[in-house]
């Protein structure tokens, strides 16, 4: 109870993008602080990872907040992943003005019915084994993050599993006035 009323409380604070700390940033070296974290867990259950992140793709926005929206994919993806499963996490300059970061894992698609409820359903899902985990917070709080950054985000099943990606845009610091 005290995880969904810290999400609960984080997902209010965020109304408009006052509340953002922005600064400069290389995405590639926070996505790998952020993978190298789930690492064990994706050993532990014999997932195949890889990430993809070049360098030099700049974003002016709130670090910590991109972090959380890389973090909750990454929860996510391990989460839904059968054992044995792949999961892989990419960056990408994309429509030259905008940074595109997608974490792929293998396994259930995400049903038709639900591609735009879970952005907006604060409900639980059910992880692989059939187990109820998590807030049902997360999806919610990534889309605010991103709407927050003049982003967008989605999903998208493939043919063997599904892949959540978000885009923010690619920017440096801006000069006051």
């Amino acid at each position: 109870m005290g995880e969904r009323l810290n999400m609960l409380l984080t997902f209010s604070k965020m109304e408009d993008a006052a509340v953002l700390s922005k600064s400069a940033f290389a995405l590639d070296g926070l996505l790998e602080d952020v993978f190298a974290e789930y690492a064990p867990r994706m050993e532990d259950r014999g997932i195949a990872f890889d990430i993809t992140a070049p360098p030099g793709v700049k974003v002016y926005a709130d670090r910590a907040r991109i972090r959380m929206a890389v973090s909750n994919y990454l929860s996510n993806a391990v989460k839904f992943t059968p054992e044995g499963g792949e999961i892989r996490l990419a960056l990408e300059a994309v429509r030259k003005r905008r940074a595109r970061v997608s974490v792929y894992n293998s396994g259930s698609h995400v049903p038709k019915e639900d591609l735009e409820r879970i952005w907006n359903y604060l409900d639980v899902s059910e992880g692989t084994g059939g187990t109820r985990t998590g807030t049902g917070l997360g999806l919610p709080i990534v889309r605010r993050i991103v709407t927050l950054h003049d982003g967008r985000c989605g999903v998208e099943n493939t043919a063997d599993g599904v892949v959540f990606w978000f885009e923010v845009p690619i920017g440096k610091e801006k000069k006051p006035s």
